[in-house]
């Protein structure tokens, strides 16, 4: 079979697959599978709740024993040699929660590994770590840095406010304001509390009773160097500290009744709890509504225990193991693989099409301006978080099936005009919020609030489609300017963000093949065709870092989706006939094609920061199922409309 033939019968393949792995109500959903952070979360919560582990204790167990790495520690990302000490520490945790031995194999050589690595008090351990093992006496409280509730009355213009930070920031630090004032220890399960002393003692270097001997300055200045971020970190816990030894009880009152009420005015109800973006952000909050117990009803913590026991789910039918689902990105799926179906020629009225868009037409959410959100009614909406990069991928799933972009105008003018409304002021777009960049919150937590190549390529790309469609021309002479400028401010950000060796970082500065792709994709739309610096400087880049055997790893063997985006990436500038591009898909033609195994292809780093791909740094990944088969199937269907001019129908 020729080259022609092959491609043509992968993509009949691939959209076999995808038809087989729909659901009922004509959505796509793959499961998510987190790093092993997420599961220590979903443990704690259930100690702190009295919540009964004792029927999944040994899949749990089975779980982590299974992905510790030989040298006694865990990493945060899958298939990652490197491993951090906060995952370690996290995961040693959990198992003696669990009930077990300080003395056993994992245990055992988990401590060591942390000890090495300065203790469960070295500034090396996230912060939200610390404050997990503090919660359970494993580290005193006088190691964790003073954050007083009073942070939340102050002026929302000073830079350090909560204000400032992302969206899911605020919903674990919140919480987190609270439970710092009362500084809980829970204890330990019964039939561990007599080895937990000695455990305990183990792993912190200064002692059972004590706050740690090293001046907190010196890790600040060892972990980020000598420079005004050094400065402000140490001089504002020392100033916090001078204030927690002469708080004003009425300020310090009135803070926690003001926390407490942000609490409960941002809670969802059961259903939507169910599929919580994150399984931290409802352990914070549930521990905090415990502490201020005579300001919660009751039945609020009710609803976390309910909306935890949801968050647990089996691998499989047959199969006793237990992870975490920590979130649905049903419309994001559905609207990705409705998109690599149009890309690769599938015929527009198939209905199975068809009812997906229409699924994701019933799933915007009603704001002043159109926008998608990955939660959304029965699958869990959380509305106060509208999401940029979702809606950037339903826009390009509507305008690419040309009768869904003039029946859905409104909708798709709704979803432009607020893409172009929380455009940041650098001209950038990042992942939930507008204008909430402040670097001394994203850099230790969530980078939501900052503008991302990644995102910013991908609503480029949206917006040029847009504005080449007939959609546009049902709009307003004022909206279709309003995108215009919208993207020359774009394409600024992005020759501004271009990284030296000429790609593109995504979101928490991992992924650059995936920034990469997306910027590219984005200045293609817009009409980049010529030698274009910026332009030149990514395609080299790309160039160089093929594999031999035709395929793109960022970390050293080739992975599906990985390849997809890099020849993404190239066709938008490459001809098709180029041999690089034809070594790429011949190797995404010969690559499993179903294969269910974890890779690094697409765990979407959450929280934390993963400069030039060291996976060591960010706290927390996803791991998204279908991305390795979508990605490739569009790609496929550029090919062969560039390649052969022609498209795989149903």
């Amino acid at each position: 079979m020729d080259l022609r033939g092959e491609v043509a019968e992968a993509i009949r393949q691939g959209a076999k697959y995808l038809f087989s792995n729909q659901l009922s109500n004509s959505s796509w959903y793959a499961d998510l599978e987190a790093s092993p952070s997420t599961l220590s979360d979903y443990v704690t919560l259930c100690r702190v709740l009295n919540v009964d582990l004792r029927s999944k204790k040994d899949s749990i167990v089975q779980y982590y024993c299974e992905r510790q790495n030989p040298n006694g520690s865990w990493s945060s990302a899958f298939e990652s040699e490197g491993a951090t000490v906060s995952s370690t520490a996290e995961v040693f945790l959990s198992l003696r929660i669990l009930g077990l031995s300080s003395c056993s194999p994992s245990l055992s050589k988990a401590g060591k590994y942390i000890l090495r690595q300065g203790g469960l008090s070295s500034s090396s351990v996230h912060l939200l770590t610390r404050i997990k093992c503090a919660m359970f006496g494993l580290v005193s409280w006088n190691a964790i840095p003073t954050i007083p509730a009073e942070l939340v009355l102050l002026p929302s213009q000073l830079p350090l406010l909560l204000d400032t930070s992302s969206t899911w920031r605020r919903s674990v630090w919140i919480p987190l304001l609270v439970i710092y004032h009362h500084r809980p220890v829970f204890p330990l399960p019964n039939e561990t509390i007599q080895n937990a002393r000695m455990s305990i003692e183990s792993l912190k270097p200064s002692g059972f009773d004590h706050p740690p001997r090293r001046l907190p300055s010196l890790d600040v200045l060892k972990k980020h160097g000598i420079g005004f971020k050094s400065f402000f970190l140490v001089a504002r816990d020392f100033l916090f500290r001078i204030y927690e030894n002469h708080k004003v009880e009425f300020l310090r009152e009135h803070a926690r009744r003001k926390c407490i009420d942000w609490i409960l005015e941002h809670e969802e109800d059961v259903e939507n709890l169910k599929s919580s973006d994150a399984v931290s952000s409802m352990l914070y909050t549930a521990v905090a509504m415990t502490l201020e117990a005579s300001c919660v009803d009751s039945t609020q913590v009710q609803k976390k225990i309910e909306a935890l026991h949801s968050c647990c789910w089996p691998w499989d039918e047959d199969s006793s193991d237990c992870r975490i689902r920590p979130s649905v990105l049903s419309v994001w799926d559905t609207a990705l693989a409705s998109f690599s179906l149009l890309e690769c020629g599938w015929d527009p009225e198939d209905g199975r099409v068809d009812r997906a868009l229409r699924w994701l037409l019933d799933r915007r959410l009603q704001l002043k301006d159109g926008d998608w959100k990955p939660q959304l009614t029965s699958e869990g909406c959380h509305k106060r978080y509208p999401d940029v990069d979702i809606t950037a991928a339903v826009l390009l799933c509507l305008l690419k099936h040309e009768s869904y972009a003039a029946t859905g105008s409104v909708p798709i003018e709704r979803a432009v005009r607020w893409c172009t409304r929380v455009q940041n002021s650098d001209g950038g777009w990042a992942a939930s919020n507008a204008e909430n960049g402040c670097l001394f919150h994203n850099a230790t937590h969530s980078a939501s609030g900052r503008s991302t190549p990644d995102v910013t390529g991908h609503v480029l790309e949206a917006l040029g489609l847009y504005l080449k469609s007939e959609a546009s021309k049902d709009h307003s002479k004022s909206l279709r300017k309003r995108a215009y400028n919208a993207c020359q401010r774009g394409i600024i950000c992005l020759r501004l963000s271009q990284d030296a060796q000429g790609l593109w970082f995504g979101r928490g500065d991992a992924h650059c093949i995936y920034g990469t792709m997306n910027a590219l994709c984005g200045l293609a739309s817009l009409g980049f065709r010529g030698p274009e610096f910026v332009v030149t400087r990514a395609l080299r880049w790309l160039r160089r870092s093929q594999n031999g055997d035709g395929g793109w790893g960022e970390h050293g063997n080739s992975t599906p989706s990985q390849t997809a985006w890099a020849l993404m990436g190239l066709l938008n500038y490459v001809p098709a006939e180029d041999s690089v591009i034809e070594h790429g898909i011949r190797w995404l033609l010969n690559s499993p094609k179903h294969s269910d195994c974890r890779s690094l292809e697409f765990a979407v780093p959450i929280s934390g920061t993963c400069r030039r791909c060291s996976w060591n740094e960010c706290h927390l990944y996803m791991y998204s199922r279908l991305c390795r088969h979508y990605y490739p199937m569009i790609v496929l269907g550029r090919f062969m409309q560039l390649r052969f001019s022609s498209a795989v129908t149903s």
